[in-house]
């Protein structure tokens, strides 16, 4: 007969049912492929243990998959600028596009070109033309100021070196241009000039009046001295039509006193330029060694009139001295040889009386007196006759 058969016991496990390699691939795989379906039978033989498990890792995946999501945004997205900078949050350590703000744009270059190959559900990392641009914070508006006042200008008054002395000057009318020993001050009267110690000469001068002079006499080491006078208005009459002005120029040698129709414009000087109407003006010029002179002049606007006199110069004289009979006779004045014969014109001789004489080889003649005129010719003739000869 066969042998029996062993009692039917209870069914041995599937091999299925060992539960160590399927749990170990299971946790290191994050998103297992999915294994072909199995028939009805099988699932129902699967235990609790490996269902919970693969549920679990299944989990994993998913939670793993949103955090990775969730960080796209910050790695894709380039910064946006505002008005303060707000440095931003610390980045994890394996993000280097998140780099701060402040971190100078040539040093994240380097650092995303060397960035690992991204994930692929990843954006590929920014190109370095959309690098952060730093705002620029204007400089705050300053308040609108006031308008500032300016003072008036007022032209300084010129002073000499070592100046410790003062001149106070007044005039009427004021406002008159003051020349201190011919230097020409820029403020007008009435005001108080700066001078050295000493002896001064003022010269006042405004356009319709004449021009006057003012002597300072000695001045002390700080003193003030006033110095005052009334300007003489040019008459129309005598000047025409006040509304040319003209130049009168005056040179006279030696120093002299100079008049303007009558008016005293220099007490003691050799030149004066005197702006003065258009018109006919009279001048005289006197000296006290040689008297005066005085001359008609027309002021014009186009051209200044000048008038140039030497007293000495005009003081000489001509002689004029000739010999009848034979020429050629030394001629001496006042006992000195002229080096000159007749005839000649012997020039700038004093004006007054003068000894002449000639003198010719076997020739005489006498002396004579000639009264020679100043600015004029005097003329004095010799007769020459044989020498006498003497025993």
């Amino acid at each position: 007969p066969p042998a029996a058969r062993p009692p039917a016991g209870p069914a041995a496990p599937p091999a299925a049912l060992k539960p160590a390699k399927p749990v170990a691939k299971l946790a290191a795989k994050p998103a297992p492929a999915p294994k072909p379906a199995k028939p009805a039978g099988a699932k129902a033989s699967l235990p609790l243990p490996l269902i919970l498990l693969g549920v679990i890792g299944l989990l994993v995946v998913l939670l793993a998959v949103r955090l990775l999501g969730s960080r796209k945004p910050a790695e894709s997205e380039p910064p946006v600028a505002t008005n303060s900078i707000v440095p931003p949050s610390t980045p994890p350590a394996t993000s280097p596009s998140t780099t701060p703000a402040e971190t100078p744009p040539a040093a994240t270059s380097p650092v995303q070109s060397q960035t690992p190959t991204p994930r692929p559900a990843e954006k590929p990392p920014v190109e370095a033309t959309t690098k952060p641009v730093l705002p620029t914070v204007p400089p705050p508006a300053p308040p609108n100021p006031k308008p500032a006042i300016v003072p008036p200008v007022v032209a300084p008054t010129k002073s000499f070196a070592g100046a410790t002395a003062m001149i106070k000057v007044s005039t009427e009318p004021p406002g008159a241009q003051v020349s201190i020993d011919g230097a020409r001050q820029s403020q007008p009267t009435n005001a108080t000039y700066h001078v050295t110690p000493g002896t001064h000469t003022l010269v006042i001068e405004k356009a319709g009046f004449y021009p006057q002079d003012m002597p300072v006499s000695e001045l002390k080491s700080g003193e003030t001295r006033p110095a005052g006078v009334s300007l003489k208005p040019v008459p129309p009459s005598a000047a025409g039509s006040t509304a040319a002005q003209g130049m009168l120029e005056i040179h006279v040698v030696p120093s002299s006193r100079i008049f303007v129709n009558g008016v005293m414009v220099r007490s003691d000087a050799t030149q004066a330029t005197l702006p003065l109407p258009a018109g006919a003006y009279t001048v005289r010029v006197e000296n006290k060694t040689y008297g005066s002179q005085e001359w008609r002049r027309e002021v014009k606007a186009d051209a200044p009139v000048k008038i140039d006199y030497d007293f000495a110069v005009a003081s000489l004289g001509r002689l004029r001295v000739t010999s009848s009979g034979h020429n050629g006779a030394r001629v001496t004045v006042d006992g000195q040889d002229t080096g000159l014969t007749t005839p000649c014109t012997v020039d700038k001789l004093a004006a007054g009386s003068h000894s002449v004489s000639v003198t010719l080889e076997g020739f005489e003649a006498a002396p004579q007196t000639a009264t020679v005129k100043a600015g004029g010719v005097t003329e004095v003739g010799f007769k020459l006759g044989k020498a006498k000869k003497h025993k």
